[in-house]
């Protein structure tokens, strides 16, 4: 894949914004969301990322002024048209659904890939009118920071697909996995514990600041606790609840009462100021 390919995100949320930042810097990029505020305070934000990349010298003043021009918004999914289209909202496999039907129809010759966490990359491929381009892209939280990513394939994906997909990682310096279609895929399964266990011990009343420090002083980068925050409760509760189904409810994937309570409060970390911690 080469620099005069576009990149199309849809989704302007935490993700979606995140992903955009880093391909602006290498691709022209498409960044949809149908909620206009959203779209407005992610260019920004964007922006700001690309200013502290070149104040980092990380990049050029000409590659800086090229990211910002890269960087398009829109409301409209019919005006999206580019060769790898990422979809980046939120873990619901109707809602994913109805925007294939939208993006394909307009797009028939692109990869079009999924950010899903947790979602059955097979399932979400039915509904593709060319499923030999279509795959699962999950990136971790926060996309800009976080090397790795896993490339999850379903049995109709294509050699092409693939290799352009890795290709594109690549250019975006990311580390990439490839995964089978399996319940939470590689990471997600495996450290699902880490939360899980953590939201356990909290509900038998230990503090969470004590657990945090705790697996912080044993070389977690991160507690559990301001992790979920970071990720944000809902997507972290929805990715343990689909994982929990799809695993015949096996008990150690089991979600918390007490993170549904966050969800259900609407505090949900970081981006609403409130969740295990205070963000004010």
């Amino acid at each position: 894949m080469d620099s005069e390919k576009s990149v199309a995100i849809i989704g302007a949320g935490t993700m979606g914004k995140s992903i955009a930042s880093l391909c602006c810097l290498h691709f022209t990029t498409i960044l949809a969301d149908n909620n206009k505020e959203i779209l407005d305070n992610a260019r920004t934000e964007i922006h700001k990322y690309i200013d502290h990349q070149y104040h980092k010298e990380r990049i050029t003043e000409s590659q800086k002024n090229t990211a910002k021009y890269n960087i398009k918004i829109t409301d409209s999914l019919a005006k999206i048209k580019a060769d790898i289209i990422i979809e980046a909202i939120k873990e619901d496999y109707e809602s994913k659904i109805a925007l294939y039907k939208i993006v394909a129809t307009h797009n028939p010759d692109s990869i079009i890939l999924t950010n899903t966490s947790s979602l059955s990359i097979t399932k979400l491929g039915k509904f593709i009118l060319h499923p030999q381009r279509f795959a699962g892209l999950h990136f971790f939280n926060p996309a800009t920071v976080m090397k790795l990513v896993e490339l999850v394939i379903q049995d109709k994906t294509n050699e092409y697909t693939i290799k352009q997909v890795q290709e594109f990682c690549s250019i975006i310096k990311k580390t990439t996995i490839i995964c089978k279609d399996s319940s939470g895929f590689v990471v997600n399964r495996v450290a699902r514990a880490y939360y899980t266990e953590s939201l356990q011990s909290a509900a038998l009343g230990e503090q969470i600041q004590n657990i945090d420090e705790s697996l912080q002083n044993i070389g977690f980068p991160m507690g559990a606790f301001r992790l979920m925050d970071l990720i944000g409760q809902d997507i972290n509760f929805a990715v343990t609840t689909s994982l929990f189904e799809q695993m015949f409810f096996e008990p150690r994937f089991r979600p918390s009462i007490i993170q549904q309570k966050l969800v259900d409060s609407g505090k949900l970390g970081r981006k609403t100021k409130s969740g295990f911690y205070n963000y004010d």
